[in-house]
Formats: structure tokens, C-alpha cells, sequence
């Protein structure tokens, strides 16, 4: 998957397009929809894609159009999107290449008037460089050199702010560690050099990025390592440049990660995609906070099971729950039973134990459930939430359940229709806040994290 914040809305949008299969698949956060940030997915555009793609916005057109690269076979296809047409659409460009055994990383240079495209890919053991002349009539697509060594992942490129011109920076595995290589852009032949070889326990492709921490802006990697996330960054203001090591973070990562530093916050938070499982995950990490915290939020757009809502359903739904985006109908409106019912599993009788915290830990007790301190999903469990007005623990509710893998919860809205639905695009509504959570062993919950 490939992460960008692009020139859509008024914060600026994030942009993701994710391989699914052999296809390509477009998604957006609207990230001006303020507490809520749903993300959607937009369309599949390609259907032969080898690799995880490389992605940016780039300077073509008024908007600025989205250029994508993914592997084809043992070549390398790109892909636009035209950002001033109307319905935005995606279109398959140059085939090109050869001998390709990764990923691309691609970055819009400043080489050229317009900005040149420029590729870094794994040929073999070793890197292979690419160009497009976005000068030149046609667009021509150039093999540049062929460099380092050992080379055993798809490489990360950015365009740093050393040099004059700007040198290229690349981070790439090589074995169990990461290697940085740089190309001098103010040396005649453009040399690549090969620098420090750091970290330890790598087992994916990195993600790089130049923040704005330090005065020259420091370089931050991710990575995975074993199934965890693990940040590194090099002080680019110290003598030496050493990369250093932060602490690890998260479980069951079975991807490589895609990074960028967007506008949240004053400093301007990391922002990070990537596969926990099964589930498309977001990450971020708060840059204002002491010890700069990771967080994590599950990447939500198209619920997997149900129907989407009729136009008369979804406004009497989004009427009760304004932060409600993404949800599906799964069962009729029905007035033979109700949320606390299905809460449990039931589907004959309307259940409702009283209003008191007090009063739903004895009901669920009943029905196997036990109180837990996090909703969090876990391997072969499911968890219960307990909603209130206002956080008041005497004026419960609304319960809903992860029915679902991904953390997606069901309810049963009164006598209304049953929806799936993210569990916190339903709070400050009509039912409040989540005050509490249960659990229960489920054989059949989340076992792609065992």
C-alpha cells in the first residue's frame, strides 16, 4: 500500500491506493468530515499488478495529478489519475523496464523544468534506476544506473535537502539490517555512495521520509520486525549522522509499512498504513505528546457484509447518529427484539436489564460475558460495548457487538433495522459514548491474529 496527503479539500485529504489481488484499489479519508475522518474506496483502476505500488501527486495538470508505479510481470507499469476531469480518471500509461524483482519507490524530482520522475527498483541483489524526461515530447522513460549490493527488499527514495541540487536518499534490507545509500546530485556522473548499515531483526521493506524534526530535518524509517513496527531516525544535525533506535510497537504487522508526515497537530503528526492481520490499518503517532505515542485506528470504508442503506434509511440513521458514514443494513427493522437482544445473540425476545452499569454486568454475566478494561480485538474473542448518555454509568443505552473481524460492531437500533457499522461513528449520538466493554471466548473471532 502507498499513503500521500494530497491538495484535496481544505486540510488535504489522504490519499491511499492498496494492491488487492491484481488489482489496484483507490481509497480516501475525508479529513475536513472533523472527528469523524471516514475513509472510502474509490475504484479498482488496474488488474495486473505484481507489487505494492509507489504513489505520489504530482505537478501535471491544475490539480495535480496522481501518478502511480507497480510491478508488471518483471517490468514496470504506471498509472495516472487526471485530477481536472470530471470523475477523476484513472489511466494506463508506459510499460517499461525490465528484470524487476521489487516494488518501485518513486518520487517527482527537481530535475527538469517540469520535475522528472524518478524510480529506484530491485533488479536481482542489486538497485536499478529509472527516469522519465517530463520535458521531453512523449515522455520518455530512461534506465539509469545499476548499484549497490545484497539488496533484499523493494527500496524507499526521497529527494533530501543536502547538497545544492538535493541528493537522493535511500534506505533499503539488506539481510536482517538496513543499508542508506545517497546520490551526490552536485557530483559530475551523479555518483551513488553507499552508507551505514544499521537496525537488526528487519523482515520488510523500509518506509523513509525527511520530518521536520531537528534543524535539517531529520530522516524517519518504519519497519517491520518480526510481526511488530519498529522506528528508527538519523540526528541530520549530530556529527556523524547516527541512526537511532525508538521503541517497538503493535503486533501481528504482516506488511511492509507506507509513511508520511501530514499536517495534524503543530508539528505535524506521522501518519502510517499498513496490514495488522488481515486488517488495513492506520496508525498514527502524535508529535506534540510527550514520548511521541503511536496510535491505532482501523482503516474502515466498505462494511464486508449487508446491504448499503437505502437513501430513506441512511437519513433516518445519520438524523439519530450524525457521525455515522460507513454502515450497512444486515436484518430488517423488527420490534421482536432489540440492541441488549442482539448484544447477546438473541433474535426472539426484547432483553433490557436496567440502567445502571451495575445492572448490565449482572446481565451479561448471565450470558457468559465478562467485563474487560479495552475494546481492542484479540485472538478467539469478541467484545461487547456498553453505551451511556454522556458517560453517565446510571444511564446506559445502547449495547453493540463485534460481530465481525476488523473490529466492526453490530446493532440493533430499538425496533429499527440491524446495521454494521464502526463502532465510533455511532458515538455522540442518540445513544452517547462507549463507557465499557465485555468479552467473550469465540473459536471463530480474529484468528488472524493467533
Amino acid at each position: 500500500m502507498a499513503l500521500l496527503q494530497s491538495n484535496f479539500g481544505t486540510k488535504g485529504n489522504f490519499e491511499a491506493v492498496v494492491k488487492e489481488g491484481g488489482q489496484l484499489v483507490h481509497y480516501w479519508r475525508d479529513n475536513d468530515d472533523r472527528g469523524v475522518f471516514p475513509w472510502y474506496r474509490s475504484v479498482a483502476f488496474a488488474s495486473d499488478a505484481d507489487s505494492e505500488p509507489a504513489f505520489l501527486q504530482g505537478n501535471f495538470g491544475i490539480r495535480g495529478n496522481f501518478e502511480v508505479v507497480a510491478r508488471e510481470g518483471s517490468k514496470l507499469r504506471h498509472y495516472w489519475r487526471n485530477n481536472d476531469a470530471p470523475g477523476f480518471p484513472w489511466h494506463k500509461g508506459a510499460l517499461f523496464g525490465g528484470n524487476v524483482s521489487s516494488a518501485p519507490a518513486l518520487i517527482q524530482s527537481n530535475y527538469g523544468a517540469t520535475g522528472n520522475f524518478e524510480i529506484v527498483v530491485r533488479e536481482g541483489s542489486k538497485l536499478r534506476h529509472y527516469w522519465r524526461n517530463n520535458d521531453a515530447p512523449g515522455f520518455p522513460w530512461h534506465k539509469g544506473a545499476l548499484f549497490g549490493d545484497n539488496v533484499s527488499s523493494a527500496p524507499a527514495l526521497l529527494q533530501s535537502n543536502y547538497g545544492y541540487i538535493g541528493n537522493f536518499e535511500l534506505v533499503v534490507r539488506e539481510g536482517s539490517k538496513l543499508r542508506h545509500y545517497w546520490r551526490n546530485n552536485d557530483a559530475p556522473g551523479y555518483p551513488w555512495n553507499k552508507g551505514e548499515l544499521f537496525g537488526s531483526g528487519v523482515s520488510s521493506a523500509p518506509a523513509l521520509i525527511q520530518s521536520n524534526f531537528g534543524h535539517y530535518g531529520n530522516f524517519e524509517v518504519m519497519v517491520r520486525e518480526g510481526d511488530k513496527l519498529r522506528h528508527y531516525w538519523r540526528d541530520n544535525q549530530a556529527t556523524g549522522y547516527p541512526w537511532h533506535q525508538s521503541a517497538l510497537c503493535s503486533d501481528h504487522i504482516n506488511s511492509d509499512p507506507s509513511l508520511i508526515q501530514g499536517n495534524f497537530g503543530r508539528k505535524g503528526n506521522f501518519e502510517l498504513l499498513v496490514m495488522r492481520g488481515d486488517c488495513l490499518t492506520h496508525f498514527w503517532r502524535d508529535n506534540q505528546a510527550t514520548g511521541y505515542p503511536w496510535h491505532e485506528v482501523y482503516f474502515h470504508s466498505v462494511p464486508p457484509i449487508g446491504a448499503p442503506p437505502t437513501a430513506q434509511q441512511r437519513n433516518k440513521f445519520v438524523g439519530a447518529f450524525p457521525n455515522l458514514r460507513n454502515f450497512h443494513v444486515t436484518a430488517p427493522s423488527s420490534g421482536q427484539y432489540n440492541c441488549i437482544s442482539w448484544s447477546v445473540g438473541v433474535t426472539t425476545d426484547w432483553l433490557w436489564p436496567g440502567y445502571t452499569v451495575a445492572d448490565f454486568d449482572a446481565f451479561y454475566a448471565s450470558y457468559g460475558w465478562t467485563p474487560t478494561s479495552n475494546g481492542t480485538r484479540e485472538f478467539k474473542k469478541r467484545k461487547v460495548a456498553l453505551w451511556a448518555m454522556n458517560g453517565d454509568p446510571n444511564d446506559c443505552t445502547h449495547g453493540s457487538r463485534e460481530t465481525i473481524d476488523c473490529d466492526w460492531h453490530e446493532s440493533k437500533c430499538g425496533g429499527w433495522e440491524r446495521i454494521v457499522h464502526d463502532k465510533r461513528q455511532m458515538e455522540d449520538g442518540a445513544y452517547g459514548v462507549i463507557i465499557k466493554y465485555y468479552q467473550k471466548a469465540d473459536p471463530s473471532a480474529n484468528l488472524d491474529l493467533a
